[in-house]
């Protein structure tokens, strides 16, 4: 099952429908979710048929901010369970898993006091069921600084709350690939230098890297397409600076040698290369 979540911050532009055409034609996705949307549902018909979508649900705006919608495809077997003024429920059933799962699309407020109280409705919704939940959407908060760029630094009160709330409902965060790239790293330099040293652990750990990079670079990936498509056609500048990123991309920053063991020091990657190729040049050397 594709999912497609975008807060579209109004989607009444010409421009922001192109987008999401654009993101719907790559990824063909069941289910796609709009968050602070900025206009009436009536508004989203039309869109439903050029998404090619059979069902839609939306959470009307207050004012002239918030909103959310909700389309799926009439293969996708939903259940409307709630929704607030702030997200949506939908029971989901999964025929891979053979089980329902629980889909909350969040639009939470910018305001700390609202947030509080929609975290509190939220965990009585997440506790009312035993299903599996996947809660996905723009929380308007962090669970550390390393999240957002720029701006004011935020002390660990202001994020008690939301850290609170993840941690109270058991819930993991999908989405900090860079955060786990740097637990793992720092677990295996804990494991080959531990008394109890395990091979086989620490093997373990470095194909999880190699996962956990995967999935840092896939992250990557789609978050540079969105700027592109967002900011590439009224700045020149963004190109060019898209060009300096892949030059510095084009590194070799990590290399697994033919024991399975990865090596990110330069000498190690050189080494690691050097030995490669002579071996490779032997082999096939004639007699």
């Amino acid at each position: 099952m594709k999912i497609i979540a975008w807060n579209c911050q109004g989607i009444g532009g010409d421009l922001t429908v192109d987008n999401l055409m654009e993101q719907n034609r790559l990824h063909t996705p069941d289910i796609v979710i709009l968050l602070e949307t900025k206009n009436n549902s009536r508004n989203y018909v039309h869109l439903k048929m050029r998404l090619q979508m059979k069902h839609l649900f939306a959470v009307e705006p207050r004012g002239i901010g918030g909103g959310l919608c909700v389309f799926w495809k009439d293969d996708v077997q939903v259940i409307l369970m709630n929704s607030e003024e702030f997200m949506i429920e939908l029971k989901l059933w999964d025929e891979s898993l053979n089980c329902y799962w629980r889909l909350f699309a969040i639009y939470a407020s910018t305001d700390e006091r609202k947030r509080r109280t929609q975290w509190k409705t939220l965990s009585k919704r997440i506790e009312k069921d035993k299903d599996r939940c996947l809660i996905l959407g723009d929380f308007n908060d962090i669970l550390c600084n390393e999240e957002k760029e720029g701006g004011n630094y935020r002390c660990a009160a202001s994020m008690r709350e939301f850290r609170g709330f993840v941690a109270g409902n058991n819930l993991m965060d999908l989405g900090n690939s860079k955060k786990k790239v740097e637990l793992l790293k720092a677990e295996i330099r804990v494991a080959l230098q531990s008394k109890e040293f395990s091979s086989e652990a620490v093997k373990q750990k470095e194909r999880d890297l190699r996962a956990a990079h995967k999935d840092e670079e896939l992250y990557w990936k789609i978050k540079s397409r969105n700027q592109w498509l967002k900011e590439g056609d009224k700045n020149t500048k963004f190109f060019h600076a898209q060009t300096l990123k892949r030059r510095r991309l084009n590194l070799i920053r990590g290399i697994e040698d033919s024991y399975g063991v990865w090596h990110e020091e330069d000498k190690e990657i050189i080494a690691t290369v050097v030995a490669y190729f002579s071996d490779l040049f032997q082999s096939s050397r004639p007699s």
